[in-house]
């Protein structure tokens, strides 16, 4: 996949595409250092929303990843608001690849002052591993009573609806790089689960214009401030 991660851009400059933007990649090896892509990193993105909603309560909040795979980027979040971190680990059976246990981490500063916990993830799909993490969090952590789950992508299919619905998160965050159908969000309202649709267009926009103008566009993803 490395290799086809290259051959794209040539040959879409092949055919006359001079640059190529992509919003947060969800398989690390389709990233590319190719000259022709742009891969836009929402971190700066989805750490001005978590300001906006907890900035006068980032005492009482953590940072959490429902796997192994999504503890660097849940590491990356919590360290620029400067927050303590909680991983949940899945066991899956080696047979039938099933989720059988789910074990809990934290870098030990889970005091009782922490209510808050906002996973962060770059795809929800089934929402099943979302699902699991937030019962074992909530298990370890009870203290903690506000579940909120933030993602780049949403590909939403059938079974989320029923595992939000069965979860313990009350807010779903996500982007609009991949369309949500408003009869999800009305059947999430009717479940009493709220969702926030985060617009990456002007992200986007700043993007095209600095390439426009020869600016460097890296420092548009790193600004924290909302400038």
């Amino acid at each position: 996949e490395a290799k086809m991660s290259n051959l794209f851009p040539d040959l879409l400059k092949e055919c006359g595409i001079d640059r190529i933007i992509t919003c947060r990649l969800h398989n690390p090896a389709s990233a590319t250092d190719h000259p022709q892509m742009i891969n836009i990193d929402t971190t700066g993105l989805i750490v001005k929303e978590i300001l906006l909603k907890f900035k006068n309560d980032l005492s009482k909040l953590a940072i959490g990843a429902a796997d192994m795979g999504g503890s660097k980027y849940a590491r990356i979040v919590a360290g620029i608001l400067g927050v303590p971190v909680i991983i949940a680990d899945k066991q899956r059976d080696k047979r039938g690849g099933e989720t059988t246990t789910m074990n809990v981490y934290d870098d030990g500063n889970i005091s009782e002052e922490i209510t808050i916990i906002v996973f962060i993830d770059d795809l929800i799909q089934t929402f099943k591993s979302l699902k699991g993490a937030g019962f074992a969090v909530s298990k370890k952590f009870p203290h903690i009573v506000t579940y909120i789950a933030v993602a780049t992508h949403a590909d939403f299919v059938i079974s989320t609806i029923g595992n939000i619905a069965d979860s313990v998160f009350e807010s779903i965050w996500v982007t609009d790089t991949i369309p949500i159908d408003t009869r999800f969000v009305a059947k999430l309202k009717a479940i009493n689960k709220s969702i926030k649709i985060i617009t990456v267009a002007k992200w986007i926009a700043r993007v095209i214009d600095n390439l426009h103008n020869n600016v460097p566009v890296s420092a548009l993803w790193t600004n924290t401030n909302g400038n």
